[in-house]
């Protein structure tokens, strides 16, 4: 087997990358030896350790040299973790006490299944007896879909105690390829490509674990004590460890197999013929997968082998010849029979209720309308009160669409992955003011069509115009944030005029970019509990309603109603409209604090009153309640008889700390093929640096989170990624477009200037020397970290690290400190206050909070206002003297 060495850099190494590696990593950081950093140590999940013995009799059948000889190009250091892994073992993460700990098993009904299992697994050397004291978890059973047992080791018990709770969540997190990754390839190869399905066996019991972690992994059976020697099922780390072996196979046939799109679910392996052809594809590509495998000494499953125009593929049905997905007849069975049972029965628990969801949840990706037939029960499972024990007697509504679920089930079986007809194209137009909205539509043959070419045959029945003065909701509509009136005249449109619209393709034209983000096809869906409370809603008016906010003020908001709620059920009081009484019962709790809670600050509570009227905003409540002074009043009652005694200092960061920060620009090689990922890495922090400084930037407007980048629609739309960067023809100054920022209450974008300074602290040449060294695609983020996010508390980890490096003590620095510094030293430099709003973007006064006078100006003007005269150029402020004694 031969591949060409790729420099990692190119389109070409990007490609050959699957991107199941970054899905699978989470952008964490892992390594392959004890870190001395004890920041690291903390950050870092150490996957193998050198300083061990090497395995002795390794009970893994994998080929280390082989792995390390196939993975020799990999754009990264994949090849040398693995290597490590099968050379002395896997650290499994845990974190906890080191204390032996002993649970009995659970109960087992077929006891010689478990007892043929281990003998099993004794003779290929993956257990072994324990000789030293060691963590016992209980063993236990549950079936596979083939009808056979497998055998879990339960680490996660007891509840709060077990293996599982002593390993960081973080190292544990995985994401998967998804069932619409599949069918977009399906798409793309066209109907009658041919879909391969390979599994391997065992999966993660061929991962070996390190000498020094096999105690933790003890279970007992037949009064002896065995520990394990490979990954159990049940540990919560042994996806993602053997997810960074199947990632390395998935890169290896990627670069072997061109002619196929590859794709991995742990250890199921999805190929698809990029293209139809006369001759069947199964025969090279098992010849090539086949001698992958033995060469690397992967044991392969067979019996689980699929291949053809029809092939399960993550329990979907995938049809190529016809394009469709359905469910296959085993869960087509299965999920009418759960119908039929739940029917039969007169209440169910919160558990049944969470596993027959889910499992219908699952089904409505291919069901017809089955969307449609959740929300019930969406509704009845948000509905249960607090406790796992509880029960619920089944409404009318959930019973209806049981009985839909039943017995309509294989009627709506099946999906289309190509929309086989030519429909009708519409397009509405739709714009708003405070005064009013106005939408219209017409009819075209193509969706590039504008308004101006049809504007003379339009129809005065396809046009409407709504004063907001005579609206219904006038009210809530008068009051509200254009980007709400925005949306609700989209809303206005599809309840005015959807019923022409029936099997047309949509078009619709609006100004406002938070519209147009909720509407995109990869738009953020509202989850089930906001569905949940609105049920007579329609799916695209609550997505359009939740979109309305940000997902961080929801998330906020929804802890501040949740509190109040509570509040409310203790005090036996209705909590919805939010009343005078209620209100008053509340905030009066949330300012002097009682035995179920701390009190808040004031300001805390002023946005609490937010969080409150956001809810009669999202369902049509009159929010009058809400602007009663006599609320405000309580709130400024506990300001002074609580006022501040403790501020929290943010100190600044000066543009000399800047310099300092970002030195390492001037050291960095001239080629891009010469930067490391500790050195891009660095590059990118210190070019944030300077350009958060320069820009007045704050930390959300060039930080993002790992979820961010799921949807790459929506990053492109709303963060800073490498396209918003404008250089002048001069170069003298760059032009940065800020999509989204805090005060941009439009959307419309901001265009910050940066000048071109030359010297250490100069943003253009840093943003030079980011888009040299570091090339990436257009709308990738503009600042990036080697397997990371560029998030917040990355960039703050990172920060606080350069800075203990310097010398500084980092109590006091945070997020705000780049914006601060920059204030600061605009005031210093005798800017003026209003042309240090403008620079920062500020919109309230709240810019003076940003900087002080310095004590030697204050000194010269106390001189001056003293004597009458400046005080002399020379004069510089003394140190206070000591108090007399």
């Amino acid at each position: 087997m031969r591949m060409t060495k790729c420099c990692g850099q190119c389109e070409g190494c990007s490609k050959k990358r699957p991107a199941a590696y970054e899905r699978a990593t989470k952008g964490r950081s892992f390594i392959g030896v004890a870190s001395s950093c004890p920041v690291a140590s903390r950050d870092i999940y150490t996957v193998f350790n050198p300083k061990l013995p090497t395995l002795q009799f390794s009970p893994s059948p994998l080929y280390a040299n082989g792995w390390s000889n196939l993975l020799r190009h990999y754009p990264g250091d994949l090849g040398s973790t693995i290597t490590g892994i099968l050379t002395y073992g896997v650290q499994i993460g845990y974190r906890g006490k080191k204390q032996c700990y002993h649970s009995s098993n659970h109960h087992i009904h077929e006891p010689d299944v478990i007892s043929a299992k281990l003998a099993e697994d004794l003779n290929l050397g993956r257990i072994r007896l324990a000789s030293r004291p060691s963590f016992v978890s209980p063993l236990g059973l549950v079936p596979k879909h083939d009808g056979g047992w497998r055998r879990i080791h339960d680490l996660s018990w007891p509840p709060g105690q077990g293996l599982n709770q002593g390993i960081p969540d973080s190292w544990s997190a995985i994401e998967y390829t998804t069932i619409d990754a599949i069918y977009e390839q399906v798409t793309q190869a066209g109907p009658g490509c041919i879909i391969i399905k390979r599994d391997i066996k065992d999966a993660f019991r061929i991962v070996p674990v390190a000498e020094d972690n096999q105690h933790l992994l003890a279970f007992q059976w037949n009064d002896s004590t065995y520990i394990e020697r490979c990954l159990p099922f049940g540990l919560a780390t042994a996806p993602f460890l053997f997810n960074l072996f199947a990632e390395a196979l998935h890169w290896i046939l990627q670069c072997l197999l061109p002619a196929f799109y590859i794709n991995h679910y742990l250890d199921d392996f999805i190929a698809i013929s990029r293209s139809p052809s006369v001759s069947d594809p199964t025969g090279p590509f098992d010849e090539v997968y086949n001698r992958v495998t033995d060469y690397l000494r992967i044991p392969r499953n067979s019996i689980k082998d699929q291949q053809g125009t029809y092939v399960t593929v993550l329990g979907i049905q995938i049809d190529s010849i016809s394009m469709e997905a359905r469910l296959p007849p085993d869960k087509l069975c299965r999920a009418t029979l759960d119908a039929a049972a739940a029917l039969n029965a007169t209440s169910l628990s919160i558990k049944q209720t969470e596993r027959l969801t889910g499992s219908l949840a699952f089904c409505s990706r291919v069901v017809r309308l089955g969307r449609t037939r959740l929300q019930s029960l969406y509704t009845f499972q948000a509905a249960f009160p607090h406790g796992r024990s509880a029960r619920r007697r089944i409404s009318h509504e959930v019973r209806d669409d049981l009985e839909w679920w039943k017995d309509s089930l294989s009627l709506f079986n099946g999906v289309l992955l190509i929309d086989p007809c030519r429909r009708s194209i519409t397009h509405l137009y739709t714009d708003a003011s405070n005064a009013g909205q106005g939408l219209f539509f017409f009819s075209s043959k193509s969706i590039s069509d504008c308004w101006q070419a049809h504007c003379h045959q339009l129809h005065p029945c396809n046009a409407a115009s709504l004063a907001l003065a005579h609206a219904a909701h006038a009210h809530q509509v008068a009051h509200a944030h254009i980007n709400t009136t925005e949306v609700d005249a989209i809303l206005q449109g599809f309840l005015l005029f959807s019923h022409h619209w029936l099997h047309h393709t949509l078009v619709i034209h609006t100004d406002s970019s938070t519209a147009y983000t909720g509407l995109r096809p990869h738009g953020i869906e509202p989850p089930a509990w906001f569905s949940s409370r609105a049920p007579q809603l329609n799916a695209g008016h609550l997505k359009l309603l939740w979109n309305g906010l940000s997902a961080n003020t929801r998330s906020v908001y929804l802890s501040v109603q949740r509190n109040y709620e509570k509040h409310c059920a203790i005090q036996n009081l209705s909590a919805w409209p939010v009343s005078r009484q209620s209100l008053i019962s509340w905030l009066t709790s949330r300012l002097l604090g009682n035995s179920n809670q701390k009190a808040v600050k004031p300001d805390t509570a002023l946005a609490d009153l937010a969080a409150l009227r956001s809810y009669h905003t999202d369902n049509f409540l009159d929010d009058k309640l809400f602007d009663t002074k006599h609320f405000r009043r309580l709130i400024d009652g506990a300001r002074r008889l609580n006022p501040v005694t403790k501020v929290r200092i943010r100190k600044p960061i000066s543009r000399v700390t800047i310099t300092k920060l970002s030195a390492g620009l001037a050291l960095l090689p001239v080629q891009p093929l010469e930067m490391t990922a500790n050195l891009l890495d660095d590059l990118n922090f210190a070019a944030a640096c300077r350009v958060a400084f320069a820009g007045f930037l704050r930390l959300g407007e060039f930080t993002y989170k790992t979820e961010d980048l799921n949807a790459r629609s929506i990053f492109s739309a709303t963060k800073l990624t490498r396209s918003d960067v404008r250089f002048s023809p001069s170069l003298d100054h760059v032009q940065l477009t800020l999509k989204r920022s805090k005060t941009d209450r439009r959307h419309e974008g901001i265009q910050i200037v940066l000048a071109k300074t030359g010297d250490e602290a100069c943003p253009v040449d840093a943003l030079q020397k980011l888009l040299l060294l570091d090339p990436k695609e257009p709308n990738a983020p503009l600042f990036s970290f080697h397997r990371k996010p560029f998030s917040r508390g990355n960039f703050l980890s990172a920060l606080s690290i350069k800075l203990r490096a310097l010398g500084i003590q980092t109590d006091g620095y945070s997020g705000h400190s780049f914006r601060k510094g920059a204030a600061q030293h605009a005031h210093d430099s005798g800017i003026l206050d209003d042309q240090i709003q403008v620079l920062g973007r500020w919109t309230s006064e709240a810019f003076r909070a940003y900087f002080t006078t310095n004590a030697s100006v204050l000194y010269k003007l106390n001189h001056q206002f003293q004597t009458g005269s400046p005080a002399p150029l020379s004069l510089m402020l003394p140190p206070p003297s000591p108090p007399p004694s």
